[in-house]
């Protein structure tokens, strides 16, 4: 299940976190966007927020949630404090990890637990520098702290470099984000790649030829500068909710990938496998 919020200008914002990478969630999902999308309209605005570490849930569907047809903003919980790294760190890995599904990021920036005032002031600094603005978890867990953080002028910082590197993958990779990769190279017309979530020997060379296509190094290894010519590609949207077979029946589908455990939530805190907390 996950929970539909409506925003104060009129949007609303889909919280899906643990239920969505157990037990091959992506047909699940693939219904709620669809169906989703036939009630409010194609153009409606839409938000998604879930954990911020993507790469940490292999198995969660953001390719879905943020893909075609999907949700048109995300809003990733940057609970820096919980999770046991700095504002900048916390900041630098969601966007290095997030910056791939192509959507405008509005982070949601933590003020439970009792944050250092310094710590928010950086995180709305640091977000700034990237041309966006942040909400807050929670408004009723503030402390007086927060709030006199929350009040001050924190204009962005002049000196500060953005992340602009994507993550690295390579043979072996496997995930949503190599879902999100064979979309694209189906997108860029290499048809026979599957979309398995597994970097198979006929992702490689589909992305060596990409790359020559390019005139970039044919390494087979998806860097910054492949990531940039592949995120300009429309991906293919896949219809994972299923479709009818010969007897008939309705079948659903998801990526190899669909089943690999969470590496860490690390919303539960620092070191930690708990479930993930909602908001």
């Amino acid at each position: 299940s996950s929970f539909l919020f409506l925003n104060r200008d009129g949007s609303f914002v889909i919280d899906a976190e643990i239920e969505y990478e157990r037990n091959n969630q992506y047909a699940k999902a693939d219904r709620y966007i669809r169906k989703l999308r036939r009630l409010v309209g194609p153009k409606f605005r839409l938000g998604f927020t879930s954990f911020p570490y993507t790469h940490y849930h292999r198995a969660m569907p953001y390719s879905v949630f943020l893909g075609p047809g999907g949700a048109t903003a995300n809003l990733p919980q940057i609970y820096w404090k919980t999770i046991g790294d700095t504002a900048k760190e916390s900041i630098s890995i969601t966007w290095r990890h997030n910056a791939l599904y192509r959507r405008k990021i509005y982070p949601l920036g933590q003020t439970y637990s009792s944050p250092s005032a310094r710590s928010v002031v950086n995180f709305r600094r640091f977000v700034q520098s990237y041309g966006t603005a942040p909400s807050w978890w929670s408004w009723q867990h503030t402390g007086k702290p927060q709030w006199q953080a929350l009040r001050k002028k924190a204009g962005p910082f002049p000196a500060y470099r953005r992340e602009r590197s994507h993550m690295v993958l390579r043979s072996g990779s496997r995930g949503d984000q190599v879902v999100w990769l064979q979309q694209h190279l189906r997108g860029a017309g290499y048809r026979g790649v599957p979309v398995s979530g597994i970097f198979d020997q006929k992702t490689r060379r589909a992305v060596e030829a990409f790359q020559r296509s390019r005139s970039l190094l044919a390494d087979g290894v998806v860097g910054t500068a492949t990531w940039n010519g592949l995120l300009k590609v429309e991906p293919v949207r896949i219809k994972w909710s299923g479709g009818r077979s010969l007897r008939s029946t309705v079948t659903d589908r998801a990526p190899e990938s669909a089943t690999l455990p969470p590496v860490r939530n690390e919303l539960a805190g620092k070191g930690r496998r708990g479930p993930a907390r909602s908001g």
